[in-house]
């Protein structure tokens, strides 16, 4: 377990282990070439010492090598593997948000990357938005959204995944009723709209609320329509 905070202009880790409390002081966070970099190293670190063919990798939030750097997130492990995944890097992959684990097909024919590249991991099907609730991710072809952890496949001909774009490619992350609906539209064409948002907050774990796994993204503007909030 860790927290982290701010002191001045640098950041504090606290480390707990069996009754003491380590902490670390570091001044920089990983660019992300060098989270890329570390994301590789630990998934070849773990096909030397596993048979050919699907590899499971645990995804803790630790510290990097030396202690000198905060630790990567989940979230961010899950984004740098799917973006693996694009690049062809590794194949089938499979998070269990349960668990905290990921299962994949390691490509051992891949060459190392350039990860001074960041183009080559910037692909305009996946759309990620940094939320109020976490990291925010679409891919439009498939309709697999993720918000934190949570992930769901969403049918993208439907309307809900149609709303749920719109807002995410919109100016300013929000949309106007008349947007969302392609037309002028009536009180009950807005309860409609409403039925619509409380779907997409159902599917992406907000509701119900006693059940909920995450915070609310999605706040209604009144008479205008609805907006995504950002971090």
């Amino acid at each position: 377990m860790y927290r982290k905070i701010k002191v001045f202009t640098k950041e504090v880790l606290f480390l707990r282990c069996r009754g003491c409390i380590k902490i670390y002081m570091f001044s920089k966070s990983l660019t992300p070439k060098e989270k890329k970099e570390w994301m590789w190293k630990k998934i070849t670190d773990l096909e030397e010492i596993s048979p050919i063919g699907q590899l499971t990798l645990d995804l803790v939030e630790e510290v990097a090598e030396g202690n000198i750097v905060p630790p990567i997130s989940i979230i961010e492990q899950i984004s740098i593997l799917r973006k693996f995944e694009q690049k062809k890097l590794l194949g089938f992959l499979s998070v269990d948000n349960e668990n905290n684990t990921a299962s994949f097909i390691f490509n051992i024919f891949a060459k190392k990357p350039n990860f001074d590249d960041d183009i080559r991991f910037k692909e305009k099907d996946i759309l990620e938005l940094e939320t109020v609730g976490g990291l925010l991710s679409i891919k439009k072809s498939t309709g697999e959204v993720c918000l934190g952890n949570f992930c769901v496949i969403f049918n993208i001909a439907s309307r809900d995944f149609k709303i749920l774009l719109k807002l995410v490619t919109s100016e300013g992350f929000q949309a106007g009723y008349e947007e969302l609906f392609g037309s002028a539209i009536s009180k009950t064409m807005r309860s409609n709209i409403s039925d619509e948002i409380k779907a997409i907050k159902e599917k992406l774990g907000i509701l119900p609320k006693g059940k909920a796994v995450n915070k609310d993204i999605i706040e209604n503007i009144k008479s205008f329509g609805y907006k995504i909030l950002i971090k």
